[in-house]
């Protein structure tokens, strides 16, 4: 399997995945389980990073396996800020393609953002 970057690195055309690959979505990605006490914008975008990390590891998968996140803000202006801090967990030259969906609530309380994820993995 490959997964190819189509136009620059910091705004892609498009991702190809080549070769044999299976498909997974991780659905509802967020800070649920910290929202209670994370107002802060940036301990609640770490604390996302995290549930994404534990949930590609539960996945047998790893930050390069992400061909694409559906990202649900109710807020575009903490947009820049839940992206770095994936961005410092993914790599630099991690950059999937991505759907921001801006939405008036989340079935949580007090949680900012969702993200759906689309991983494509080796056979």
């Amino acid at each position: 399997m490959k997964i190819e970057i189509i136009g620059t690195d910091a705004v892609p055309d498009a991702l190809v995945v080549s070769g044999t690959a299976r498909i997974a979505w991780l659905s509802g990605v967020n800070a649920a389980s910290d929202a209670g006490g994370a107002g802060d914008a940036e301990a609640q975008a770490r604390a996302t990073a995290d549930v994404l990390a534990a949930r590609l590891e539960a996945a047998g998968a790893e930050w390069g396996h992400i061909v694409k996140i559906i990202e649900y803000v109710n807020d575009l202006r903490v947009v820049p800020v839940l992206r770095e801090a994936l961005r410092a967990r993914g790599g630099n030259t991690w950059n999937p393609a991505r759907t921001l969906v801006q939405v008036d609530n989340l079935p949580v309380p007090g949680v900012r953002w969702e993200l759906d994820v689309v991983l494509a993995l080796p056979v």
